[in-house]
Protein backbone atom coordinates (compact mmCIF):
# COMPACT_ATOMS: atom_id res chain seq x y z
CA UNK A 1 0.00 0.00 0.00
CA UNK A 2 1.31 3.44 -1.17
CA UNK A 3 2.60 5.15 2.12
CA UNK A 4 0.39 8.48 1.66
CA UNK A 5 -2.89 5.96 1.46
CA UNK A 6 -1.53 3.90 4.86
CA UNK A 7 -1.22 7.18 6.51
CA UNK A 8 -4.98 8.23 5.73
CA UNK A 9 -6.21 4.38 6.58
CA UNK A 10 -4.65 4.72 9.78
CA UNK A 11 -5.98 8.29 10.56
CA UNK A 12 -9.29 6.81 10.06
CA UNK A 13 -8.65 3.41 11.98
CA UNK A 14 -7.56 5.86 14.80
CA UNK A 15 -10.34 8.14 14.41
CA UNK A 16 -12.69 5.89 15.11
CA UNK A 17 -11.09 3.78 18.11
CA UNK A 18 -9.76 7.63 20.02
CA UNK A 19 -11.95 9.77 19.49
CA UNK A 20 -11.59 10.50 23.05
CA UNK A 21 -8.07 11.53 22.43
CA UNK A 22 -8.30 14.40 20.40
CA UNK A 23 -11.64 15.66 22.37
CA UNK A 24 -11.49 19.03 23.71
CA UNK A 25 -11.54 19.72 27.49
CA UNK A 26 -15.01 20.98 28.27
CA UNK A 27 -16.24 23.33 31.78
CA UNK A 28 -19.48 23.19 32.93
CA UNK A 29 -20.13 24.81 36.81
CA UNK A 30 -21.52 23.04 39.42
CA UNK A 31 -22.17 24.73 42.78
CA UNK A 32 -19.02 25.78 43.90
CA UNK A 33 -17.51 27.00 40.43
CA UNK A 34 -16.60 25.71 36.85
CA UNK A 35 -15.58 21.75 36.63
CA UNK A 36 -13.32 20.76 33.54
CA UNK A 37 -13.71 17.63 31.79
CA UNK A 38 -10.70 16.52 29.58
CA UNK A 39 -13.83 14.73 26.91
CA UNK A 40 -17.00 14.70 27.59
CA UNK A 41 -18.38 12.22 30.38
CA UNK A 42 -20.41 9.31 30.02
CA UNK A 43 -19.68 7.06 32.97
CA UNK A 44 -21.31 8.60 36.00
CA UNK A 45 -21.28 7.27 39.41
CA UNK A 46 -23.40 9.09 41.96
CA UNK A 47 -23.38 9.41 45.34
CA UNK A 48 -26.94 11.00 46.27
CA UNK A 49 -30.47 9.04 45.25
CA UNK A 50 -32.17 12.54 44.28
CA UNK A 51 -29.37 12.42 41.72
CA UNK A 52 -29.66 8.98 41.05
CA UNK A 53 -33.49 9.63 40.39
CA UNK A 54 -32.78 12.68 38.04
CA UNK A 55 -30.10 10.89 36.21
CA UNK A 56 -32.70 7.84 35.25
CA UNK A 57 -35.28 10.12 34.58
CA UNK A 58 -33.76 11.71 31.56
CA UNK A 59 -32.55 8.10 30.19
CA UNK A 60 -29.04 7.81 31.44
CA UNK A 61 -27.95 4.68 33.65
CA UNK A 62 -25.22 5.12 36.29
CA UNK A 63 -22.41 2.85 36.31
CA UNK A 64 -22.56 2.93 40.13
CA UNK A 65 -24.78 4.26 43.01
CA UNK A 66 -24.13 4.74 46.65
CA UNK A 67 -26.42 2.21 48.61
CA UNK A 68 -27.93 1.10 45.60
CA UNK A 69 -30.60 -1.39 47.31
CA UNK A 70 -31.83 1.26 49.78
CA UNK A 71 -32.43 3.27 46.32
CA UNK A 72 -34.82 0.31 44.95
CA UNK A 73 -36.63 0.62 48.79
CA UNK A 74 -36.93 4.05 49.25
CA UNK A 75 -37.34 5.71 46.03
CA UNK A 76 -37.87 3.19 43.62
CA UNK A 77 -38.95 4.94 40.60
CA UNK A 78 -37.62 5.28 38.44
CA UNK A 79 -36.29 1.89 38.36
CA UNK A 80 -32.79 1.18 38.84
CA UNK A 81 -31.36 -1.75 36.62
CA UNK A 82 -29.37 -4.33 38.86
CA UNK A 83 -26.34 -4.00 36.60
CA UNK A 84 -25.42 -1.07 38.60
CA UNK A 85 -22.63 -1.55 40.50
CA UNK A 86 -22.93 -0.66 44.49
CA UNK A 87 -20.32 1.76 45.81
CA UNK A 88 -20.54 1.57 48.98
CA UNK A 89 -22.11 3.88 51.79
CA UNK A 90 -23.60 6.96 50.64
CA UNK A 91 -21.60 8.74 53.58
CA UNK A 92 -18.32 6.64 53.21
CA UNK A 93 -18.47 5.69 49.70
CA UNK A 94 -15.94 3.10 49.03
CA UNK A 95 -13.64 4.44 46.68
CA UNK A 96 -11.76 2.04 45.57
CA UNK A 97 -14.88 0.53 43.84
CA UNK A 98 -15.63 3.85 42.38
CA UNK A 99 -11.66 3.55 41.06
CA UNK A 100 -12.67 0.27 39.54
CA UNK A 101 -15.72 1.84 36.93
CA UNK A 102 -13.70 4.04 35.59
CA UNK A 103 -15.98 6.74 35.97
CA UNK A 104 -16.01 10.41 33.67
CA UNK A 105 -17.80 12.01 36.60
CA UNK A 106 -18.64 11.69 40.34
CA UNK A 107 -22.44 13.59 41.25
CA UNK A 108 -22.74 14.45 44.53
CA UNK A 109 -24.38 17.02 46.87
CA UNK A 110 -22.44 20.07 48.85
CA UNK A 111 -22.60 17.66 52.09
CA UNK A 112 -19.55 15.68 50.34
CA UNK A 113 -17.46 19.02 50.26
CA UNK A 114 -15.41 17.83 52.65
CA UNK A 115 -14.05 14.73 50.67
CA UNK A 116 -14.12 16.41 47.61
CA UNK A 117 -10.06 16.29 47.40
CA UNK A 118 -10.66 12.50 47.75
CA UNK A 119 -13.56 12.23 45.39
CA UNK A 120 -11.40 14.34 42.44
CA UNK A 121 -8.90 11.80 42.93
CA UNK A 122 -11.06 9.15 41.24
CA UNK A 123 -13.29 11.21 38.84
CA UNK A 124 -13.67 15.25 38.26
CA UNK A 125 -16.76 16.13 40.64
CA UNK A 126 -19.62 17.59 40.53
CA UNK A 127 -21.74 18.76 43.42
CA UNK A 128 -25.19 19.69 43.00
CA UNK A 129 -27.54 20.86 45.61
CA UNK A 130 -31.67 20.15 45.01
CA UNK A 131 -32.37 21.39 48.51
CA UNK A 132 -30.58 24.67 48.71
CA UNK A 133 -30.67 28.26 50.25
CA UNK A 134 -32.85 29.16 47.71
CA UNK A 135 -35.83 27.12 49.36
CA UNK A 136 -37.38 25.93 46.13
CA UNK A 137 -36.26 22.35 45.24
CA UNK A 138 -38.42 21.64 42.36
CA UNK A 139 -37.16 24.92 40.68
CA UNK A 140 -33.81 23.62 41.77
CA UNK A 141 -34.47 20.04 40.65
CA UNK A 142 -35.87 21.48 36.68
CA UNK A 143 -32.12 23.34 36.45
CA UNK A 144 -30.03 20.39 37.79
CA UNK A 145 -31.93 18.60 34.97
CA UNK A 146 -31.22 21.10 32.12
CA UNK A 147 -27.92 21.10 33.35
CA UNK A 148 -27.33 17.06 33.48
CA UNK A 149 -29.07 16.59 29.74
CA UNK A 150 -26.89 19.49 28.19
CA UNK A 151 -23.31 17.30 30.16
CA UNK A 152 -24.84 14.00 29.35
CA UNK A 153 -26.15 14.79 26.04
CA UNK A 154 -29.97 13.88 26.72
CA UNK A 155 -30.93 17.18 26.43
CA UNK A 156 -33.91 15.77 24.35
CA UNK A 157 -34.99 13.61 26.99
CA UNK A 158 -34.46 16.32 29.73
CA UNK A 159 -36.95 18.67 27.65
CA UNK A 160 -39.51 16.04 27.03
CA UNK A 161 -39.01 14.98 31.11
CA UNK A 162 -40.11 18.60 31.82
CA UNK A 163 -42.69 18.94 29.78
CA UNK A 164 -44.31 15.55 31.20
CA UNK A 165 -44.18 16.89 34.57
CA UNK A 166 -45.73 19.93 33.69
CA UNK A 167 -48.68 18.40 31.76
CA UNK A 168 -49.10 16.54 34.80
CA UNK A 169 -48.89 19.17 37.50
CA UNK A 170 -51.71 20.94 35.00
CA UNK A 171 -53.67 17.67 35.02
CA UNK A 172 -53.79 17.00 38.58
CA UNK A 173 -54.34 20.51 39.41
CA UNK A 174 -57.56 20.72 37.17
CA UNK A 175 -58.71 17.51 38.55
CA UNK A 176 -58.32 18.58 41.95
CA UNK A 177 -59.56 22.34 41.67
CA UNK A 178 -63.19 23.26 43.38
CA UNK A 179 -62.88 20.35 45.86
CA UNK A 180 -63.54 21.30 49.79
CA UNK A 181 -60.68 18.72 50.37
CA UNK A 182 -59.14 19.17 53.90
CA UNK A 183 -55.55 20.48 54.71
CA UNK A 184 -53.01 17.43 54.59
CA UNK A 185 -50.91 16.44 56.95
CA UNK A 186 -48.11 14.18 54.85
CA UNK A 187 -45.94 12.21 57.02
CA UNK A 188 -44.34 9.04 57.41
CA UNK A 189 -43.62 7.14 60.57
CA UNK A 190 -40.25 6.21 62.22
CA UNK A 191 -41.74 4.16 64.86
CA UNK A 192 -45.70 3.93 66.17
CA UNK A 193 -44.86 7.16 68.23
CA UNK A 194 -42.72 9.44 65.98
CA UNK A 195 -42.47 10.36 62.51
CA UNK A 196 -41.77 12.81 59.96
CA UNK A 197 -44.33 15.60 58.53
CA UNK A 198 -43.26 17.52 55.62
CA UNK A 199 -43.75 21.09 54.84
CA UNK A 200 -41.22 24.69 54.80
CA UNK A 201 -39.44 24.70 51.74
CA UNK A 202 -39.56 21.16 50.97
CA UNK A 203 -40.24 19.05 47.95
CA UNK A 204 -43.16 17.83 49.04
CA UNK A 205 -45.15 21.23 49.84
CA UNK A 206 -43.79 22.49 46.77
CA UNK A 207 -45.68 20.07 45.27
CA UNK A 208 -49.00 20.80 47.01
CA UNK A 209 -48.19 24.65 46.12
CA UNK A 210 -48.52 23.41 42.58
CA UNK A 211 -51.92 21.77 42.77
CA UNK A 212 -53.30 24.16 45.16
CA UNK A 213 -53.64 21.69 47.82
CA UNK A 214 -53.48 23.11 51.59
CA UNK A 215 -51.13 21.66 54.00
CA UNK A 216 -52.25 20.99 57.54
CA UNK A 217 -48.86 21.48 58.93
CA UNK A 218 -47.43 25.27 59.72
CA UNK A 219 -44.77 24.35 62.63
CA UNK A 220 -41.05 24.82 61.60
CA UNK A 221 -39.27 22.17 59.35
CA UNK A 222 -35.62 21.64 58.53
CA UNK A 223 -34.02 22.86 55.08
CA UNK A 224 -35.15 19.54 54.11
CA UNK A 225 -38.58 20.12 54.34
CA UNK A 226 -39.43 18.10 57.42
CA UNK A 227 -40.16 18.01 61.44
CA UNK A 228 -39.51 15.04 63.28
CA UNK A 229 -42.48 15.34 65.92
CA UNK A 230 -44.57 13.06 67.95
CA UNK A 231 -48.21 11.84 67.65
CA UNK A 232 -49.49 14.70 69.91
CA UNK A 233 -48.20 17.23 67.46
CA UNK A 234 -51.49 16.07 65.14
CA UNK A 235 -54.60 16.61 67.60
CA UNK A 236 -54.78 19.85 65.80
CA UNK A 237 -56.23 21.58 63.69
CA UNK A 238 -59.03 19.07 64.12
CA UNK A 239 -60.50 19.12 60.64
CA UNK A 240 -57.17 17.76 58.77
CA UNK A 241 -56.45 14.62 56.95
CA UNK A 242 -53.95 12.65 57.52
CA UNK A 243 -51.66 11.30 54.55
CA UNK A 244 -49.61 8.25 55.36
CA UNK A 245 -46.51 7.09 53.22
CA UNK A 246 -45.11 3.64 53.02
CA UNK A 247 -43.56 1.35 54.62
CA UNK A 248 -46.52 1.51 57.23
CA UNK A 249 -46.10 0.96 61.20
CA UNK A 250 -47.39 -2.07 62.88
CA UNK A 251 -51.02 -1.25 62.67
CA UNK A 252 -52.00 -3.34 65.68
CA UNK A 253 -48.88 -1.60 67.37
CA UNK A 254 -50.69 1.41 66.28
CA UNK A 255 -54.05 0.47 66.99
CA UNK A 256 -52.90 0.10 70.56
CA UNK A 257 -51.65 3.62 70.93
CA UNK A 258 -54.20 5.61 72.86
CA UNK A 259 -52.86 8.87 71.43
CA UNK A 260 -53.23 7.60 67.83
CA UNK A 261 -56.56 6.39 68.68
CA UNK A 262 -57.59 10.00 70.30
CA UNK A 263 -56.48 11.71 67.12
CA UNK A 264 -59.92 13.12 65.26
CA UNK A 265 -58.51 12.02 61.93
CA UNK A 266 -58.40 8.48 63.26
CA UNK A 267 -61.46 9.10 64.94
CA UNK A 268 -63.42 10.11 62.00
CA UNK A 269 -61.86 8.48 59.25
CA UNK A 270 -60.10 10.73 57.41
CA UNK A 271 -56.63 9.08 56.91
CA UNK A 272 -54.89 7.98 53.62
CA UNK A 273 -52.06 5.59 52.38
CA UNK A 274 -49.78 6.03 49.76
CA UNK A 275 -46.77 4.09 48.41
CA UNK A 276 -43.24 5.65 49.35
CA UNK A 277 -42.04 8.91 47.85
CA UNK A 278 -39.25 10.01 47.75
CA UNK A 279 -39.29 13.57 50.20
CA UNK A 280 -35.48 14.52 48.95
CA UNK A 281 -35.63 13.77 45.07
CA UNK A 282 -36.10 15.74 42.08
CA UNK A 283 -38.67 16.80 39.41
CA UNK A 284 -39.57 13.08 39.03
CA UNK A 285 -40.58 12.57 42.60
CA UNK A 286 -42.96 15.54 42.23
CA UNK A 287 -44.63 13.96 39.55
CA UNK A 288 -44.88 11.09 41.43
CA UNK A 289 -46.54 12.96 44.42
CA UNK A 290 -48.95 15.20 42.55
CA UNK A 291 -50.48 11.73 40.37
CA UNK A 292 -50.73 10.20 43.51
CA UNK A 293 -52.47 12.59 45.11
CA UNK A 294 -54.74 13.23 41.88
CA UNK A 295 -55.19 9.32 41.57
CA UNK A 296 -56.68 9.25 45.44
CA UNK A 297 -58.73 12.46 45.98
CA UNK A 298 -59.62 13.83 42.33
CA UNK A 299 -64.05 13.12 42.19
CA UNK A 300 -62.97 10.04 39.59
CA UNK A 301 -61.02 8.72 42.60
CA UNK A 302 -63.71 8.23 44.92
CA UNK A 303 -65.70 5.29 45.13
Amino acid sequence: MPAIALRAALTIVLSVLLPAAFAQPVTWNDDFGPVTFKQPPRRVVVLDWGLVEQLLAIGVTPVGVGEPDGYRRWVSTPTLPTSVADVGARREPNLEAMSQLRPDLILATPEYASILPLLNAVAPTMLLATFDDSGQPLQRSRQITTLLGRMLDHQAQADALLKRVDNHFAEARAALAGQALEPLYLVTFLDERHLRVNGGQGLYQAVLDELGLRNAWRGPTSSWGFATITLAALATPSDARLVLFEPLPDAAALNRNPIWKALSAVREQRVDSLPAVWPYGGVSSAERLALLLKQRFAPSAQP
